[in-house]
């Protein structure tokens, strides 16, 4: 049976260390270096020497590097052979890499980073056990720096370098994934997505060499940086051939990127089109239980869904794909649908759009055929990205300018299609200041402009409570219930105290209205207000 000691002065990691060795071995555990020097001294007295250590590198009085030198001198003075020392492991963080470095030349055998797992651990003395000295020669010649260098967290968004910035560390993924793009055209390309255990950075194994790429987290990851040097010094260890060899490759590779990069645009309509095939025959193709956690999936798939793949593959913008998925909508190769979404109290919020293709088994051919004979004018439509102005809209849609902005403001037009011009927004910002959009007017409404129940917030208190009083109970109830909170509060406080406890127990529940009785009780409540002001007036 294996004989363990563990060191380690912190209670937590020596508690959890040893549990792990206990499944190995006879292990014994000490807080500081002092008890454990004596332990193994005796040890080695009784002809019952520990066979492997964990010794932590950062502890009081004495550090786990004096610790590990005076193991080392002890099995030299009884001439034990490198074959019969005792295997031990260093348990550092990951900021003690000079100190790693230093326990690696005082001839250590591996080292273990807290916070560490079993399997982890297991691994390690697997390892040193069964390879004994081969591995730990190979640690001595090489400093084992590459897993010794630092570890950096990125969360997801962050750039990990640049294209232009000098190479002077290669990374590897140890946790989470990594997109490596190029910048072509005030658009970013994608050239791949690395995932756990593999390494970027390549051109820091050539000094003076800069990036020609960018590196951005996908999600929150962990990487492993890996100096110039480091790299150096495994190139030194191989053959000059193998030394010149990478560098060609490495050289090679980057003209490949370059040229992939700077290939002209590849047809924008076909590609979405493509993608677009594919993702609908995916959502076809689902099964009974998948289908069935999808409550709209006879409507399509969502628009959003659709943009948000697009975005992914092809770094297109929302604007290059209303206008594909408009363009493909005005032949008839695709149908719009869509479902009201409701807030808490039932009142109509946003309108979630779906897409569904009419013909899928044409759906590329047509495509193609249309895109062939019309070339120029959809490439240059989406090439150009025109954008309308709110005029042009409203003369585009046989409307007013004025009515673009009430359905704006009743949340009717869907806020993807609003873009402000860099510049003169900038400017004007800096005219009326940021105060400017703390608070908003009240708009004042014509009467005979409403149109809902949110709209009595611009009638005067005493038409509000004639018509309330004339309703009933009951349709005042589904009225409070559809309102928005401003416009509930308004009913109320032209409501008695007394009314206000009958109608709160007369409200339906919000999965008990029916739509089109509330939307007639709206109609009918809005009417007899126009028809009392109408009145009033004359």
């Amino acid at each position: 049976m294996m004989k363990i000691l563990v060191v380690d002065d912190e209670i937590v990691s020596r508690t959890k260390m040893q549990t792990i060795m206990e499944s190995l071995g006879e292990c014994e555990a000490f807080s500081n270096g002092k008890e454990a020097l004596t332990a193994f001294e005796k040890a080695m007295g009784s002809n019952l020497p520990f066979n492997l250590i964990t010794l932590d590198i950062e502890m009081p009085e004495m550090d786990g590097t004096e610790v590990l030198h005076k193991i080392r001198a002890m099995e030299k003075e009884r001439n034990i052979p490198n074959g019969k020392r005792a295997k031990i492991l260093m348990v550092t963080a990951v900021s003690d890499k000079n100190s790693i470095v230093n326990c690696i030349q005082a001839d250590c055998d591996d080292y273990i980073v807290k916070p560490f797992e079993s399997k982890m651990i297991i691994d390690k003395v697997r390892k040193i056990v069964i390879t004994g000295n081969q591995t730990k020669g190979h640690l001595t010649t090489m400093k084992h720096r590459q897993e010794i260098n630092t570890m950096k967290e990125f969360h997801k968004g962050r750039v990990i370098f640049k294209e232009g910035e000098v190479a002077n560390c290669a990374f590897k993924i140890k946790s989470g994934a990594v997109i490596i793009y190029r910048n072509v055209n005030n658009k970013n390309i994608i050239l791949e997505k690395l995932k756990k255990g593999e390494i970027f950075g390549h051109m820091s194994v050539i000094p003076g060499e800069r990036r020609k790429t960018n590196a951005m987290a996908a999600e929150y990851s962990e990487l492993m940086v890996y100096e110039q040097n480091t790299l150096w010094d495994y190139l030194k260890n191989t053959p000059e051939f193998i030394q010149d060899l990478t560098k060609i490759l490495i050289m090679r590779l980057n003209k490949t990127t370059q040229r992939v990069t700077e290939q002209p645009p590849s047809n924008v309509f076909i590609r979405i089109c493509q993608i677009l095939d594919l993702l609908y025959t995916l959502h076809l193709n689902l099964s009974v239980a998948d289908i069935r956690k999808i409550p709209d999936h006879a409507l399509g798939i969502s628009y959003g869904d659709i943009s948000t793949k697009l975005k992914d593959i092809l770094q297109l913008s929302q604007l290059e794909i209303d206008q594909t998925l408009k363009r493909l909508h005005s032949i008839n190769l695709i149908q719009f649908s869509g479902k009201k979404q409701t807030d808490k109290k039932g009142k109509t919020r946003t309108i979630q759009r779906f897409v569904k293709i009419l013909d899928q088994n044409n759906f590329l051919i047509i495509a193609q055929r249309f895109y062939n004979e019309f070339k120029e004018t959809v490439d240059s439509v989406l090439q150009n990205q025109e954008f309308f102005d709110i005029h042009d809209f409203a003369r585009y849609v046989d409307s007013t300018h004025d009515m673009i902005y009430k359905k704006i403001a009743a949340e009717e037009i869907p806020d993807n299609i609003f873009y402000f011009h860099m510049t003169p927004a900038s400017e004007w910002v800096k005219v009326v200041g940021k105060e400017f959009f703390k608070k908003a007017k009240k708009r004042r409404v014509k009467i005979e402009d409403l149109e809902g129940i949110d709209d009595i917030v611009h009638v005067d208190n005493h038409t509000v409570q004639e018509v309330l009083s004339e309703i009933g109970f009951y349709k005042v109830g589904i009225l409070a219930a559809v309102a928005n909170d401003e416009a509930r509060d308004k009913i109320f406080r032209n409501l008695s105290s007394n009314v206000i406890n009958i109608i709160k127990e007369e409200m339906p529940a919000e999965d008990a209205i029916d739509e089109i009785e509330a939307a007639d009780i709206e109609g009918e409540f809005i009417d007899l207000i126009k028809e009392k002001k109408k009145r009033g007036n004359k």
